[in-house]
């Protein structure tokens, strides 16, 4: 892999966790009054409608899906993983839920290694349980409530790690705009009837459908930076940077829902800025190595 390749995989990362982080907000704030089912209908429905005039291009070209496998778990890890999501951003607080989220890359390094072959350095684990320890202090998931919703963001953070290592191991290949579509489409299917027959759809004003459009919008721009940023960045190095979602989701619920930071949520954000850069350095001279087995020289 080379090192501009590299690079750029992790600046789309960047912009994926960015993405993300606005999108959970808006969630949140439109989740108040919306079931749950109701809410990712709606989210998926308004995805698949953005993205069909670039899927009808494609469709035009002739391209065609490659290897149906990653469609399926895709659909099967966010089905469950979405529904975790939006159910705990609607019932704890906003930067509880984002740190409670940070098993993610915990779970990452495993999967790397065991799916993916990749060589973890001790440096990342390191980083990575750094991190975490601090995103763990931050807010304990004892001291933020019991029951499902401490347990929802948890086993959102399982089905995210398997989905980022399974898009780089079946789908390096798939075109994103086919992957993104062909994942609204039956999500939105599936909730519908969910919505419908076990919730019941409730009325809501222009003003929420509004936010869930913007919700979609940005969570089609978080599913296309993650795939092509995780195609091009180590799995495990770039796995990291979802830390700064911390700091972001802090900062958002200062500004939005007036949940402020203590000190020590402070000096955890520092320790979580940290733990990403020393992920990321490399000594002058030190060997990475790419997918193939070939070793690339990477400057710090």
């Amino acid at each position: 892999m080379h090192r501009e390749t590299h690079w750029t995989g992790l600046a789309m990362i960047f912009l994926a966790v960015v993405s993300a982080t606005a999108m959970d907000a808006f969630i949140k704030l439109a989740g108040g009054d919306i079931g749950t089912w109701q809410l990712l209908f709606m989210r998926w429905i308004i995805g698949a409608l953005v993205i069909l005039p670039v899927v009808a291009y494609y469709w035009k070209k002739r391209e065609k899906i490659k290897d149906r496998r990653i469609y399926y778990w895709r659909f099967a890890l966010n089905l469950v993983g979405c529904y975790a999501l939006f159910y705990s951003l609607a019932n704890l607080p906003f930067a509880t839920v984002i740190t409670i989220l940070f098993a993610e890359p915990i779970f990452i390094i495993p999967l790397a290694v065991f799916l993916l072959g990749e060589k973890i350095s001790l440096k990342n684990v390191i980083a990575s349980l750094v991190g975490f320890g601090a995103v763990f202090y931050i807010n304990r998931p004892e001291d933020a409530g019991s029951g499902f919703s401490v347990i929802a963001p948890i086993v959102a953070a399982l089905m995210l790690a398997i989905e980022h290592v399974l898009n780089k191991r079946l789908g390096s290949e798939e075109n994103p705009q086919f992957m993104l579509f062909w994942l609204a489409v039956p999500l939105a299917a599936v909730s519908l009837p969910m919505t419908v027959f076990v919730e019941g759809w409730v009325e809501i004003s222009a003003m929420q459908w509004g936010i869930v459009l913007l919700a979609a919008v940005l969570g089609n721009a978080y599913n296309y930076f993650i795939i092509m940023g995780f195609r091009r960045a180590h799995v495990a190095t770039g796995s990291v940077l979802l830390y700064l979602s911390v700091p972001m989701a802090f900062i958002i619920g200062v500004m939005f829902f007036k949940e402020v930071p203590t000190l020590s949520d402070v000096v955890c954000g520092a320790l979580i800025l940290g733990a990403s850069m020393l992920a990321n350095m490399r000594r002058p001279g030190e060997k990475q190595r790419d997918e193939s087995g070939d070793e690339v020289p990477v400057n710090s």
